[in-house]
């Protein structure tokens, strides 16, 4: 379920050049949880048996393509994205009999991004070093350039500045006072206080007497006692 959940909400990351590298035992659809569509959008790269499975009913027995899958100690198999083709093992392709334990890998190089040019496919000639069968140091390879990293998470936006009102900073509580007052030019402490405003706030008649008294210092309105309530009203 964790895989199936991260090879899911991962399938975008080619968007920001990001590689998904994902290693199991099976590439079955039952043992990854997604559908075969899902899955044939990647590369895969079948070594060993599951190679072998891979292409039991892709090509025929005779063909030259299944006897070397058969004959070769490491054989790989690259399919899903792409049609059905051998690859050289990429560290054990020199070796030619296959031992479960013993055969050291070769030709090992720092991780990298994985494209379609990172194996060598079978059949295609290019330059490359002989291994002899003993294995050989790995020679240090140049360092990887170092990538930019993207940030998933969004910058946070700064803060917006309270506004000032004939040198009073409006908090906003007190604009939202100020909205409520806008609905029938007043707004009494207990009408605030009732408000869904006030409740969320837990007003009490006293904070929003002072909220009143400060809307008042901006001049936006007057501040009247009405027995032992307190009204503001808009100018």
């Amino acid at each position: 379920k964790t895989f199936s959940y991260a090879i899911r909400k991962l399938s975008n990351a080619r968007k920001f050049d990001i590689c998904l590298l994902g290693f199991m035992q099976s590439h079955n659809t039952e043992a990854i949880g997604i559908d075969g569509k899902f899955r044939n959008n990647f590369l895969l790269v079948l070594c060993g048996a599951s190679a072998r499975g891979e292409i039991q009913n892709i090509w025929k027995h005779d063909d030259p393509r299944f006897q070397y899958i058969q004959n070769t100690a490491y054989p790989v198999v690259i399919s899903g994205s792409n049609p059905h083709q051998i690859a050289e093992h990429p560290t054990h392709k020199h070796h030619s009999q296959y031992k479960k334990k013993g055969n050291a890998p070769a030709n090992l190089i720092q991780p990298r991004f994985l494209d379609k040019s990172s194996i060598p496919v079978y059949g295609v000639e290019e330059e490359s070093e002989d291994f002899e069968e003993d294995y050989q140091p790995r020679q240090p390879s140049k360092p990887e350039p170092q990538l930019p990293r993207f940030n998933f998470q969004k910058a946070p936006e700064p803060p917006k500045a309270n506004p000032i009102i004939n040198g009073v900073e409006l908090q906003p509580e007190w604009l939202e006072i100020l909205e409520l007052a806008k609905q029938n030019g007043s707004i009494s402490t207990r009408d605030a206080c009732r408000s869904a405003m006030g409740q969320r706030l837990k007003l009490n008649a006293m904070t929003a007497r002072y909220i009143f008294e400060k809307l008042q210092d901006a001049r936006l309105g007057t501040v009247a006692e009405n027995n032992g309530s307190c009204t503001f009203t808009l100018s």
